[in-house]
């Protein structure tokens, strides 16, 4: 008697269903079944994935720091472009919709990174950190273009964001004294876009797009840079630029509108926490230095300061558990 196993899918089940040999309940309860267990295959597949990965890029360039000293330099760059080329190639074997196709895509833009970083090295270019990045960026646009692949989208756009801040803090902030809050302004403008893309492909049926965490992320890094600008306005308001007021004005429309689309629109109680933690924060932080003015002493100005931070984060738990009751009735 062969010992034989097989695996049940849900073909099988509806099979089984439409010959009377499962009915309702039993089907719907071996596809919940069926279900689970694909997940957390899913799950973990991704997982470790991950962290292999992972642990081989720092492999890599754990190697080169290693050997740096008896490493020719046309060795250096061969085995960085050989592996470039290795991840581009299993990609396309394996498939860039693949989930093992994306991440090879991903090791190939990362390793352009560590090209980048040891041709500064060897041939000491001189150039600033923000070229580095600017040229990692614009080297693997063609990886990001063709992929389909949320993760490499966010590094890129994070490349962007990192050349920009490196920029202004080594060229146009001590070259032309230009002021943070144009800096706050530029990022936010840049991640605006790539929030306006995402939402605006997920609205034509991208489905590498529908990534839970890229729509959160894209929220926070729009926010983080206009809240500062609103922090600072509040802590020196008689010593400000107007590009500071700007940037709190641009923060109040930017919060105002996200919490009004993803509250009508999009139903995101995700994205109205986000909104509702930068609003606590500039209200928290305008409401201390009036406290501060107020008090001179410590202990007075902790315990007060500490009532309204203790009301203002449960109104704004209560708001959200409100909207979420709003966006998402529960069926009787």
């Amino acid at each position: 008697m062969s010992n034989t196993t097989s695996t049940v899918d849900r073909q099988t089940l509806d099979s089984l269903r439409r010959e009377g040999l499962l009915n309702d309940d039993a089907h719907a309860a071996a596809g919940k079944l069926i279900e689970q267990q694909t997940e957390w295959r899913d799950w973990s597949r991704r997982n470790l994935l991950f962290y292999g990965g992972t642990l081989t890029l720092f492999g890599v360039i754990y190697f080169f720091a290693h050997n740096w000293q008896e490493m020719g330099k046309f060795l250096k760059f061969g085995v960085i472009e050989a592996a470039i080329l290795g991840c581009i190639y299993f990609g396309w074997r394996k498939g860039f919709e693949t989930l093992t196709g994306k991440f090879f895509l991903m090791a190939a833009a990362v390793l352009i990174g560590v090209l980048l970083a040891v041709f500064g090295q060897v041939y000491q270019t001189g150039a600033d950190p923000y070229e580095l990045f600017l040229g990692w960026a614009a080297l693997s646009f063609g990886l990001v273009i063709g992929s389909k692949f949320a993760g490499l989208w966010f590094l890129w756009f994070a490349l962007l964001n990192t050349a920009a801040i490196l920029y202004w803090g080594q060229v146009a902030r001590p070259a032309h004294d230009l002021d943070y809050s144009l800096l706050c302004l530029g990022l936010a403008v840049t991640n605006t876009g790539a929030l306006f893309l995402r939402e605006l492909g997920l609205s034509k049926n991208y489905d590498w797009l529908q990534e839970p965490w890229l729509r959160p992320v894209l929220i926070a890094s729009v926010l983080t840079p206009l809240t500062i600008p609103a922090l600072d306005l509040l802590a020196r308001f008689s010593n400000n630029s107007w590009f500071t007021a700007l940037g709190a004005l641009f923060w109040a429309a930017t919060s105002a509108y996200l919490y009004r689309i993803y509250r009508q629109r999009f139903r995101d109680v995700t994205a109205l926490a986000l909104v509702t933690l930068s609003a606590t924060i500039v209200g928290l932080t305008f409401i201390g230095f009036r406290i501060g003015n107020a008090l001179d002493e410590a202990t007075g100005f902790l315990l007060v300061f500490s009532i309204f931070v203790l009301g203002a984060t449960t109104g704004a738990v209560l708001l959200l558990k409100h909207e979420s009751k709003q966006l998402h009735p529960v069926a009787a």
